[in-house]
């Protein structure tokens, strides 16, 4: 395994800094390398573009927000507040959006139709006058905070001069500039306003959640069939969202990929020195981001996911156990792959045939002239002694030329 790496190695340096087996200028290789970025900037500005072109599940179910405000909220929340606090969101959530945003989106998906209904509800409610309720609320509270705050520094002055009273200490040494009643008078006066604050803060929010379109909005919201459905189906595009985002990616890296190869190939046929090492950068460019994706979704994808939770299931709390599993199975699909690659891709003797039967040398597939034992260009042997007639016969090749027979290890 380590020879394999070794010479797989090497064979890569050579091919990514070499023309016709002879080392390039640092000068060129400057230029290689700022070639080489900007192919990878567009390769995976192109990824990033690809992956927006689909709707994700937030932009498919954006009202799925709400629903869960609403159903999963705390068991202690005021409903009056919780109502009072929808409605004023979804004010202000159709002020900040154009009144055409789920109109045809340019894109892969479309919007739920109950989110599509959801936001139907909420452009009626987002009335001038419902708006100018929303801003009364809001004025109210920011009111109702300040004195509350200001009633806690008064409390804290008031429990002082309580204790400097107590104490006896004189009045004209206290560090309050007021006294304990006027202090105490102050607090009242603002508990007062609160209460009044309040009360106008619940009817605005009451008129509000009674409108006919508050309503309607709240009665959409609050129905527990419509919450199960719209959350069955947002699970279902989570699950397969990562998994079309790979399909895009892989679908735009394709033809990269394909062509890069094609004209390597090509620029290795014909001995085209400076494009066959240009097409190589290209192609392992082309190659590197489908290896990242691939990576990553076999470790985060959703498909992995539902593997692990149904290990996890099996082993009950042995959750350990899982990870011991996906230890073994990542190397054990890495080594699949080698070996596939070996036999089906870099197995000498399929390239032997091919560089044989066009004079090229079985290793380096560079042009031969004539039949040398050595090739000129790397040096490697092309024949070995068959072990029946102990002619020279080509290496990696299944029968001796000469006699026929099975060639031998």
């Amino acid at each position: 395994m380590l020879h394999f790496i070794r010479r797989v190695s090497r064979r890569f340096l050579r091919k990514s800094t070499q023309i016709h087996h002879e080392p390039i200028n640092k000068i060129s290789i400057v230029i290689l390398i700022l070639i080489d970025l900007f192919v990878v900037l567009n390769v995976f500005g192109g990824l990033a573009s690809i992956s927006q072109w689909p709707l994700s599940p937030a932009e498919q179910f954006a009202c799925r927000t709400d629903f869960v405000t609403f159903h999963e909220a705390p068991a202690d929340q005021d409903p009056h507040a919780l109502r009072a606090n929808l409605l004023g969101a979804a004010i202000a959530a159709r002020e900040s959006l154009p009144p055409d945003v789920l109109e045809a989106p340019p894109r892969l998906g479309e919007v739920d139709p109950i989110c599509q209904t959801h936001q139907q509800l909420q452009r009626a409610i987002a009335t001038p006058r419902k708006s100018d309720w929303r801003d009364q609320i809001r004025t109210l509270q920011i009111e109702i905070a300040t004195l509350e705050e200001q009633n806690r520094v008064l409390r804290e002055q008031y429990d002082s001069t309580l204790l400097e009273n107590i104490a006896g200490q004189d009045p004209a040494a206290s560090i309050n500039e007021s006294t304990a009643a006027a202090t105490k008078a102050e607090i009242d006066a603002n508990q007062q306003q609160i209460n009044g604050k309040k009360a106008e803060v619940t009817d605005l929010e009451t008129q509000l959640i009674e409108s006919p379109e508050g309503s309607a909005y709240l009665d959409w919201v609050s129905d527990g069939d419509r919450y199960d459905t719209l959350q069955a189906e947002y699970d279902q595009a989570q699950f397969w969202h990562s998994n079309q985002l790979l399909g895009l990616q892989i679908l735009f890296l394709t033809p990269l990929i394909a062509v890069a190869y094609g004209w390597h190939r090509q620029s290795t046929r014909r001995q085209w020195g400076l494009q066959a090492l240009l097409s190589w950068h290209l192609l392992l460019i082309a190659c590197l981001p489908l290896g990242v994706r691939l990576f990553e979704f076999i470790q985060f994808g959703n498909l992995v996911g539902v593997v692990v939770e149904a290990i996890v299931a099996v082993l009950g709390g042995l959750l350990f156990l899982a990870s011991y599993l996906m230890i073994a199975v990542i190397p054990l699909l890495g080594f699949g792959l080698i070996k596939l690659l070996q036999r089906f891709v870099f197995n000498p003797r399929v390239q032997a045939k091919n560089r044989i039967q066009k004079s090229r040398c079985i290793r380096c597939s560079a042009k031969l002239h004539g039949d040398p034992d050595f090739c000129p260009h790397c040096g490697f042997g092309q024949y070995q002694p068959c072990g029946h007639c102990h002619q020279p016969a080509y290496k990696y090749t299944p029968h001796c030329h000469h006699c026929g027979e099975p060639a031998r290890e």
